[in-house]
């Protein structure tokens, strides 16, 4: 019976970390790189229902831009085209003499900005699958303890150091805007 209750237990991690990972690697994604109305883009978010959505026209001037916001969900802002002197046309902003406009910033942090949320997202999913790893050896290291308490609590010292480190993984980006909130950035 003691043997059974392990194996459930066993299973029952193996089953959480799977729904982890496939949570961590649902990654939002920007073909265009954030919020550029000169390029059109496609915003794809594998856990995101309605995904992909397409950068589009809505009138003649009013372009919707599809972005990957701060929770790493596809969003939506409207930009007027015709604030820069422009008009939409298939999914852009196209300006007339060529040039991108004076009023055309939207923000995003533009293509650098775009690369380093980039690595970010990267980093995180990397971090989600460590702590996942180490969460099945930790509850492994448990269950092979054959009652050796020493084994026993090396596994859950593993278990629960996995644990925290996701924890602090999942509340990294709301940790780093609560600094720049507080630093006034």
């Amino acid at each position: 019976m003691r043997n059974l209750l392990k194996f459930t237990t066993f299973l029952f991690l193996i089953l959480i970390s799977l729904f982890i990972v496939d949570t961590a690697l649902a990654v939002c994604s920007d073909t265009d790189g954030g919020q550029d109305p000169y390029t059109q883009g496609t915003c794809n978010n594998p856990g995101q229902a309605g995904s992909p959505f397409t950068d589009s026209c809505e009138t003649t001037s009013i372009l919707r831009e599809w972005f990957c916001n701060e929770e790493g969900m596809c969003d939506s802002i409207l930009f007027d085209c015709s604030a820069i002197g422009g008009h939409c046309d298939n999914g852009i902003c196209v300006v007339p003499t060529g040039g991108e406009g004076g009023g055309g910033s939207v923000g995003g942090g533009g293509k650098l900005g775009s690369i380093l949320t980039k690595i970010k997202d990267a980093l995180k999913s990397l971090g989600y699958i460590v702590c996942v790893i180490f969460m099945i050896w930790g509850g492994y290291q448990m269950i092979t303890s054959s009652g050796d308490p020493t084994k026993f609590e090396k596994g859950k010292t593993t278990l629960l150091y996995a644990a925290i480190g996701f924890v602090v993984i999942l509340l990294a980006d709301a940790i780093v805007n609560l600094i720049k909130s507080i630093v006034g950035g």
